[in-house]
């Protein structure tokens, strides 16, 4: 990784950069990751969870409502990559990740995670973390989730299972605080996931399961619920989403003439309807 630190910028207590704050090898490997990682993925609700998955060795993890945040790790300098490439570096959950890496007496290293505001108190959803990215007195409140290995000391990690991925992290990151290895639980069957879905995501708030199985197939499942809204902002991809809407914002209309914002939708389109959105929403900006 090379990182061009004439080019981060100091906001809110930490530093952050665009996409060319990163050589271009590594902002590759980010922005592919997401993509490639969806690929697998199959979106489901709670309602569908016994029929779909009726049984099996299903690896079972806790889904925050965050961003999407890759670690980069090379000789004691860490930063994340988001999905649009923005960098970031010193934020305490980002300097942890780092020092737990080092500790383990690894040189370099790539880790999809997921940052995400940590409230003991109530819920939190992906604006707490915009919030708090904003204000450098909320920056100790943020946290990393690790889920997965893609590089160690510049080695593929290689794996028979999920398990293996875990443990993995869980040698790294076990005694992180602020950085820390998303929950698991290994079931084998449909009613367990259920189970689960009732605990983690019904009774705790969590944002969903993501739910992998021995197949190449990975199941998001999250609450349905069914709203109309209209489009008032969309946002450009870049990099390899050029010519795509990344994310929609969105509002209510409570009464004729007014609109309210209740927050914007970035997961679940698929690449070709997020082109023909930006055709359709460019001509309206």
């Amino acid at each position: 990784m090379e990182l061009s630190r004439n080019k981060l910028k100091k906001i809110h207590g930490y530093e952050e950069g665009k996409s060319d704050s990163i050589d271009p090898e590594s902002l590759d490997k980010a922005l592919a990751y997401k993509k490639n990682f969806l690929k697998n993925f199959i979106s489901i609700n709670q309602t569908q969870i016994e029929s779909r998955l009726s049984s099996g060795k299903f690896f079972v993890t806790r889904k925050y409502d965050g961003e999407y945040a890759i670690i980069f790790y090379d000789r004691g300098t860490t930063v994340t990559v988001n999905r649009s490439g923005r960098v970031r570096e010193g934020i305490p959950c980002i300097e942890e990740a780092g020092k737990l890496i080092s500790e383990a007496g690894i040189q370099q290293a790539i880790i999809p995670a997921e940052i995400y505001v940590h409230d003991t108190e109530r819920k939190t959803r992906v604006n707490d973390l915009i919030s708090a990215l904003a204000d450098k007195n909320k920056i100790s409140s943020l946290k990393l989730a690790v889920f997965d290995i893609l590089e160690v000391d510049h080695k593929n990690f290689n794996y028979t299972s999920y398990k293996d991925i875990h443990d993995r992290l869980l040698s790294i990151f076990g005694n992180g605080i602020l950085c820390s290895v998303v929950d698991m639980e290994i079931v084998n069957s449909g009613e367990k996931v259920s189970f689960l879905f009732r605990k983690w995501v019904d009774e705790e708030g969590s944002e969903g399961l993501v739910v992998r199985t021995e197949l190449p197939v990975t199941y998001k499942i999250k609450p349905r619920h069914n709203i109309d809204v209209v489009v008032v902002g969309f946002s450009e991809g870049t990099g390899i989403e050029a010519g795509q809407a990344r994310s929609l914002l969105t509002a209510m209309i409570p009464e004729n003439g007014k609109y309210q914002i209740i927050g914007r939708v970035g997961s679940g389109l698929y690449e070709t309807l997020r082109k023909d959105m930006y055709k359709k929403f460019i001509k309206k900006r």
